[in-house]
């Protein structure tokens, strides 16, 4: 799915050609997440910015129960 023309291997990595395109996408999609953070931290107190650090992985959690993840 991922290798469709060359194989690199390295020691201890393989990596194919479609991989190049995934991690750029992944990439866009980071610093699109680290735009909005940056942004949110201007609109937010830093005590309700700090909370909301201690807040999200609980969240994380109980949306991955509720969709069977877990």
């Amino acid at each position: 799915m991922f290798g469709w023309r060359t194989m690199i291997a390295f020691p201890f990595v393989t990596v194919c050609s479609g991989d190049y395109l995934m991690v750029a996408f992944i990439g866009i999609i980071s610093a699109g997440a680290f735009m909005s953070y940056i942004t949110a931290s201007r609109h937010f107190s830093f005590s309700l910015f700090g909370l909301m650090g201690f807040v999200e992985p609980v969240l994380l959690v109980i949306v991955s129960l509720l969709l069977g993840k877990i």
